[in-house]
């Protein structure tokens, strides 16, 4: 399955399961709101041209530099995670969520569900591309070795 079906379908679980925990009364209703409007902001981000994704980057580089909250934070993250923005920097993305301000253990932060979301899909892309490159190195050796066994026969039937 492709990333980004795989991003929309969690959007879509996470939206719902916000939904529902955003009930009157819930002391986390506001954070709800704000995961549901970033994960909508990451949807816009994604139909928009390389050019509107480039002027939303710098706003967004911009507007963390000016006040470095937890809001501005993940707008930041949801631009460094777009697939292939020349801008992507996983390390950096996966900084910028550790530096979020930390939740209590006893209370439930939507916020903090998002970010480890996001930790979670990243590190899983990571490890699928290091396997990836492991795969590649190791057909490039086998190449390589066969390359060798080819000069050596040649070798050997030009020294005939």
């Amino acid at each position: 399955m492709r990333p980004r079906r795989i991003i929309a379908m969690l959007a879509v679980t996470l939206a719902v399961v916000l939904g529902l925990g955003g009930c009157a009364g819930s002391p986390w209703t506001g954070e709800s709101q704000e995961v549901l409007g970033l994960l909508d902001y990451y949807e816009r981000l994604n139909a928009m041209p390389p050019d509107e994704q480039r002027r939303e980057h710098v706003a967004a580089q911009a507007a963390f530099e000016r006040q470095p909250g937890d809001l501005q934070r993940l707008r930041l993250v949801m631009l460094l995670a777009l697939p292939r923005a020349p801008w992507r920097d996983d390390a950096r993305l996966l900084h910028l969520l550790g530096g979020l301000e930390p939740t209590p253990a006893e209370r439930i932060s939507p916020r903090r569900e998002l970010a480890l979301l996001i930790q979670k899909l990243v590190g899983d892309r990571q490890r699928l591309l290091r396997g990836e490159q492991k795969k590649v190195e190791d057909a490039q050796q086998k190449l390589d070795a066969l390359r060798a066994i080819d000069r050596e026969l040649q070798q050997k039937q030009s020294g005939r």
